[in-house]
């Protein structure tokens, strides 16, 4: 008998293996792909020709990309995961793998964690593809004296593979299950994740700079980038990241419970996980505020 994590890793693995050959999936690497690297060419080009004569292009270049990286592109990775993942229940069942699953002890929440975590690392080996290979060619480029691109900050790359791009691809992969789950019909789960997505992006451009740190998806567009002395990722983002994990793990509980499936392992006290959990997100999201607003008071103090 397989333990609950072997079973969630198990379940893991097999949507790992079905999503990354789906069509559309191999579409998105493409696409996706080129999309970046292109924005990466483009900062190249402005090291080379326009950096060198108006420096206050110098934000553009390949070294602070990450720090400067645009809200549209973790937009245009969102809405790669909600291509992918809003029609999964009506795969499986035509597929029949809901008739596979229900023979196996596979619980409810053991398939939807399994599943927001494969889709969810489909994409972020992307990411980390996407970021290697510019690693690589700034390391190139500085070993051999090219000059046509430069090394980005090891600290920018940790913060963006290990820290933002997980927490971001789980929660909306959570979401977009637990809508999935709830709503059923394909073009209203799309409409609805899709607008939240593009209302969160908004939110996002339209924060001041010192809320950054609560609603942006990149550590980075708030810390000094130095290759000598790195800036750590402050108590409010990370207790910002926190809340938005234990937010997702309350979507896969809620999706589990309202998962349209016989369960033999139902778990009896889901509520009460789950409003424990929600206390603990609020707590920290509020914990984050608090911080947050009590430092932007500061110059207030000041006066």
């Amino acid at each position: 008998m397989l333990s609950p994590m072997k079973r969630v890793l198990s379940v893991t693995k097999a949507e790992f293996e079905t999503t990354k050959q789906l069509a559309r999936s191999r579409i998105l690497q493409v696409v996706l792909s080129l999309t970046t690297l292109v924005a990466y060419a483009m900062s190249c080009t402005i090291l080379v020709f326009v950096a060198p004569y108006s420096p206050t292009f110098g934000a553009a270049t390949p070294k602070y990309l990450l720090e400067n990286i645009d809200p549209t592109f973790f937009l245009i990775f969102q809405l790669a995961v909600l291509f992918l993942i809003f029609d999964t229940s009506h795969r499986h069942e035509r597929s029949r793998i809901n008739e596979v699953l229900d023979a196996k002890p596979v619980s409810n929440f053991e398939l939807v964690a399994g599943r927001v975590l494969g889709t969810a690392l489909v994409m972020w080996l992307l990411v980390l593809t996407i970021v290697l290979l510019m690693v690589i060619v700034g390391l190139i480029s500085e070993l051999a004296g090219f000059n046509f691109a430069e090394p980005i900050p090891f600290a920018s790359i940790a913060y963006l593979l290990f820290l933002d791009a997980p927490t971001t691809l789980v929660f909306w992969c959570a979401l977009v299950v637990f809508l999935n789950s709830v709503l059923r019909l394909r073009i209203l789960v799309f409409a609805v994740a899709a607008g939240l997505m593009v209302l969160w992006f908004v939110l996002t451009i339209k924060a001041p700079y010192s809320f950054l740190p609560l609603v942006s998806p990149s550590s980075n567009d708030f810390l000094f980038i130095s290759d000598l002395t790195p800036e750590l990722v402050a108590l409010p983002t990370f207790l910002a990241r926190t809340a938005t994990l234990v937010f997702a793990f309350v979507l896969v509980v809620l999706a589990a419970a309202t998962l349209k499936r016989q369960d033999h392992q139902i778990f009896a006290k889901t509520p009460l996980v789950a409003s424990i959990a929600i206390l603990v997100g609020i707590g920290s999201y509020g914990l984050a505020s608090l911080m947050v607003l009590a430092e932007s008071n500061q110059p207030t103090k000041w006066r």
